[in-house]
């Protein structure tokens, strides 16, 4: 496990979550408006990509002709937006009163304006768990590393590398890898022993650090969800 799979991973987490958060944010907003022409078609387009994919095969092919593989951005891009985030955001941001928008509209405030000022403070409760969901997948996602870098070293995740230790200490135990890897793993058995609580506590990391920060959001959400009910 090298320092550089620490710092693709930490830089993946949070530009990932800071993007995604802000392209969801605004695609919502723009769903949740009533005077928008295309918000049914749009919403039900959002609806089918949730239960449609084109599988692994077209997803590769279609990054290597995008050249997203064996480079950083590939963590970045395909996952800034998401139908599920998106539809959860303009289902919060639909319950706001319209009192509030058409208030800063006759004061001049144009879209933009009412999304930051007026909207975002309101919806900091579903930001908040959004934002959460998005960083804590970000930060255990070690598959699309196997994907699309496997290839590039110095584009490697922290929970690749761990699950690659895992993988050979396993391996090794029940006898599936070759001779040379046995011996390898018997010289460094208590280095990986040592990294199995070790992996558990990674995972569990951004839950632990993110929370507490977080928390006064959720409840406040609750309450204001309390009142409206």
């Amino acid at each position: 496990m090298s320092r550089q799979a620490f710092l693709v991973t930490t830089a993946r987490t949070v530009l990932g979550t800071v993007t995604a958060l802000l392209a969801n944010a605004f695609l919502a907003y723009i769903l949740s408006r009533k005077k928008f022409l295309f918000k049914s078609g749009l919403s039900l387009f959002w609806i089918f990509t949730m239960y449609a994919a084109a599988g692994y095969i077209p997803t590769m092919v279609l990054f290597m002709r995008l050249h997203l593989t064996n480079s950083f951005w590939v963590y970045i891009i395909p996952g800034i937006v998401s139908a599920f985030h998106v539809l959860v955001i303009k289902t919060y941001m639909e319950n706001i009163p319209d009192s509030l928008e058409e208030s800063a509209q006759l004061e001049g405030a144009g879209h933009l304006k009412i999304f930051w000022s007026v909207v975002s403070p309101i919806c900091k409760p579903v930001y908040a768990a959004i934002a959460f969901f998005i960083a804590v997948s970000h930060w255990n996602s070690w598959f699309d590393a196997f994907l699309f870098n496997r290839m590039a070293q110095k584009y490697t995740t922290l929970q690749f590398e761990i699950m690659k230790y895992l993988t050979t200490f396993f391996a090794a135990q029940t006898g599936t890898i070759s001779t040379n890897a046995v011996v390898i793993e018997e010289v460094h058995r208590p280095a990986v022993q040592a990294l199995i609580p070790a992996a558990c506590v990674l995972t569990m990391l951004p839950v632990i650090i993110l929370y507490p920060f977080f928390q006064k959001h959720f409840i406040n959400g609750l309450r204001i969800r309390g009142v409206k009910d």
